[in-house]
């Protein structure tokens, strides 16, 4: 129960800081609006570096090629979630975004050489449907930005395949480290092509604080929920993001999801769940 409780806390506290940074948004160019946010979060990691692993093991590291395409993979990824939700409803973007496990899976056949039966081609199946169902090609203008949130989901599910690859051996400031100085290396160089580095304002600095801490609290509930529970059971509670967005999305940002968009969510998240525990049940039979 209480590794379920942290991970539930610890997806509303991811999305209460991209509903942060959708906020900012309004106010400073995207790129900035995620990138002192992951200043704020490096300075917290940093801080409590010695609880996470120590900074000396991050030399020392065997897997350096790994933590590189993998920081890149999760930092375009981020840039591309960022952008999404400028111009797209947080339950929209979540719903999309969520395809990630059937993208993971897909994925896992060229990497790890897995072998799939009916059950599991059959949830990526539908999960597709699902994205069809919101997306509805043909039936209205495909919208560019929902692409870019399925192109979002791919990377991250190269982040989250490459982590596998990595191992759980790595010191925990490794996995959280890299991606971090990757995000923020990455808005700088776009800040600095488009010219609009713009400092934040001094009413704002608490604003990204709050939002870095937000994203600090997530991981940390996240890795304790994570490594104290049984990570097949918590692994569907991921989908409360979609929960999450649509609860944060109506209140602070009067956004009324579509029907058609709930109805893809339900056949995405029952997808989802069911791929997440044919996995896991095929996990305990080996």
């Amino acid at each position: 129960m209480r590794a379920t409780l942290f991970v539930l806390l610890s997806f509303l506290c991811f999305n209460t800081a991209d509903a942060i940074v959708k906020e900012a948004s309004n106010f400073y160019y995207f790129a900035s609006a995620a990138l002192y946010p992951m200043v704020s979060y490096c300075a917290l990691v940093l801080i409590f570096s010695r609880k996470l692993g120590g900074l000396k093991s991050i030399p020392q590291t065997q897997n350096k090629t790994l933590h590189f395409l993998r920081a890149v993979s999760g930092t375009t990824s981020f840039v591309c979630f960022v952008y999404a939700i400028q111009h797209i409803t947080l339950a929209q973007t979540y719903t999309l975004f969520l395809t990630a496990p059937f993208w993971v899976s897909i994925l896992s056949i060229f990497v790890f050489k897995a072998s799939f039966k009916w059950h599991r081609w059959t949830a990526i199946i539908l999960g597709f449907i699902g994205v069809l169902v919101v997306l509805r090609p043909g039936f209205i203008p495909l919208d560019t930005t929902s692409l870019v949130v399925l192109f979002a989901a791919l990377c991250v599910s190269f982040y989250i395949v490459l982590t596998k690859k990595i191992g759980d051996q790595e010191p925990l400031i490794n996995l959280i480290l890299f991606p971090i100085l990757m995000d923020i290396i990455f808005f700088s160089a776009i800040l600095t092509v488009k010219g609009e580095w713009t400092l934040p304002q001094m009413e704002h600095f608490y604003l990204f604080g709050i939002c870095g801490t937000f994203y600090f609290i997530a991981m940390i509930l996240s890795s304790i929920g994570f490594s104290t529970g049984d990570s097949g059971m918590l692994a569907p509670l991921q989908y409360s993001q979609i929960l999450w967005g649509v609860l944060i999305g109506y209140i602070f940002f009067n956004e009324i999801p579509e029907n058609w968009t709930l109805l893809g969510a339900v056949i995405i998240v029952l997808s989802g769940i069911y791929l997440i525990h044919r996995e896991h049940k095929m996990k305990h039979q080996k």
